[in-house]
């Protein structure tokens, strides 16, 4: 024996010393056999069976086995039983079913009462029976993630609020599985994903007809999660006369109240409460690459970087390895009101655009810490036409009445601009840069900063023509009733606003050709 261990000093480890092996009768391990310490080999308590398991040390016995569930197989450990026993395609013994030999009887089957719905392409009704599946309660909501192309129609308002317990205090599961996320762009281009690398899996392609009734309170707090909404992506499916009242919806990059994504075409849907995100955070969809028609958005929207009273980013054609992966995203007859906050390109109705706007009109306040806050759009590389921005817009940097920066082979036209700007540089009553084009716009809001300061467009290195604006301008470097640091082109455009400054100001343009 060991000397220490003569001299009473063991080192027990359980029941056992590990320096001479001695046992001793405490510190047993009964944890594996109830019956027998697995050191010394003790006898212990015996086993308390719950059917073939034990509840204390988890030791499987040959009787007690739960085939309720399966004939075949026992749901706790495993071993075999007795064969299925098939009427038709149920088992009578256990809930098993087999899928070659249902009854059916149009969509129904006779025996088990499993559906085969078969929408049409236009996923109005089923063609083999007709049937719209129709959605009265919050659980019926939910369940829409067991059919991805069904078409359902609302029957009753919903009020939601019990959602906010629900998964422990993460709400309502956007319907649709998580996405999977590719890293290069050889895994981008062999699939169809959304921009931030979300690959389209299991996307909503059914329809959903919300005919007038409200979904009230409904709260989705998925705070560690991308691609975060009532669907997580829509794509080929149909979106209509939703209305959602009083939601909160939380999420990581992609975050929307009807969709986080949205490929297919949302129309007709109100949504009113909290959004909140971190990139491509909307009132309504946090990216579009689909249809988005005569829509409404109303409440607090925040985030850090494309950030959008209605659409966090409206795409357009996106080509990666020579492979188009997105489609264009239009947006018309659409409206956006309440609070837009962000720290960069940010914007009332979209934060970043690259695909078509029309007929729409916002009413917000929008503020961007850093820089990039417009009326309407945070950033315009799309078209953008008839469409009218009002309300408040502030930012540290850059801000635009109507949009912050118009750059690449972005187009404005025949557009309008009341909002109230403050910025730092630039600064504009209709747009803070311009580097691509602008053509019959006008512009009436008030409008201060520190340098590069317009009426119209703060900074202009392109073209305009045919605008107007006649609001208040006032700033310290640069300040022009039209434009405050002109070097590209100005053609059939005036000024009658009143125009204060410092230093380098004017009535129509502040500093020309500064560069």
């Amino acid at each position: 024996m060991n000397l220490i261990c003569l001299l009473g000093f063991h080192g027990w480890r359980g029941c056992q010393c590990s320096k001479c092996g001695k046992f001793r009768d405490e510190g047993h391990d009964w944890s594996k056999d109830c019956e027998k310490c697995s050191k010394c080999g003790k006898g212990g308590s015996p086993h308390s069976w719950i059917g073939c398991q034990c509840s204390k040390c988890g030791k499987f016995r040959d009787e007690g086995h739960d085939w309720s569930k399966d004939c075949e197989k026992c749901s706790k450990c495993g071993k075999g039983g007795g064969p299925h026993s098939w009427t038709g395609c149920k088992c009578r013994k256990c809930p098993a079913m087999r899928d070659e030999a249902h009854q059916w009887d149009n969509c129904n089957c006779l025996v088990c009462g499993r559906t085969r719905h078969e929408w049409s392409k236009d996923h109005e009704t089923c063609t083999r029976c007709g049937r719209v599946i129709e959605i009265a309660t919050i659980a019926d909501l939910q369940a829409i993630s067991n059919d991805l192309a069904g078409h359902y129609r609302l029957v009753a308002d919903i009020d939601a609020s019990e959602t906010k317990t629900w998964n422990n205090g993460k709400g309502f599961t956007p319907i649709g599985p998580p996405p999977a996320k590719f890293h290069s762009d050889l895994e981008i281009a062999a699939s169809f994903i959304t921009p931030s690398g979300s690959k389209l899996e299991k996307s909503f392609e059914g329809v959903l007809d919300g005919d007038g009734h409200v979904i009230r309170n409904l709260y989705i707090n998925h705070i560690d999660e991308d691609n975060v909404g009532f669907f997580r992506f829509v794509a080929g499916g149909v979106v209509r006369n939703l209305t959602l009242v009083d939601v909160m919806v939380a999420g990581i990059q992609e975050v929307g109240c009807v969709a986080a994504y949205n490929g297919g075409t949302l129309t007709a849907c109100q949504v009113s409460g909290v959004v909140c995100g971190n990139e491509f955070v909307g009132g309504l969809a946090g990216m579009n690459q689909g249809n988005v028609s005569k829509c409404q958005a109303s409440g607090k929207v925040s985030g850090s970087k494309f950030v959008g009273g209605l659409v966090g980013q409206n795409n357009g054609i996106k080509a990666i390895l020579g492979v188009a992966v997105s489609k264009e995203g239009s947006i018309t007859g659409c409206q956006a009101s309440g609070e837009v906050m962000g720290n960069l390109t940010v914007g009332g109705l979209v934060g970043g655009n690259h695909g078509n706007i029309s007929n729409c009109r916002t009413s917000v306040v929008v503020f961007a810490k850093e820089s990039g806050a417009g009326g309407m759009l945070g950033v315009n590389q799309g078209n953008i036409s008839d469409s009218e921005a009002s309300g408040e817009v502030s930012s540290n940097g850059s801000a635009g009445g109507l949009s912050a920066v118009n750059i690449n082979e972005g187009t404005i036209s025949q557009c309008r601009a009341s909002s109230a700007v403050c910025g730092n540089e630039p600064v504009g009553g209709l747009v803070a840069i311009n580097t691509s084009t602008i053509t019959e716009c006008l512009a009436t809001g008030k409008v201060s900063g520190h340098k590069a300061v317009g009426g119209l467009v703060g900074m202009n290195k392109a073209n305009i023509s045919k605008c107007r604006a006649s609001g208040v301008t006032h700033g310290d470097v640069a300040v022009g009733g039209l434009v405050g640091a002109n070097m590209g082109k100005i053609a059939e455009c005036s000024s009658t606003g009143e125009v204060s400054g410092k230093e380098c100001f004017g009535s129509q343009v502040g500093l020309e050709n500064p560069f």
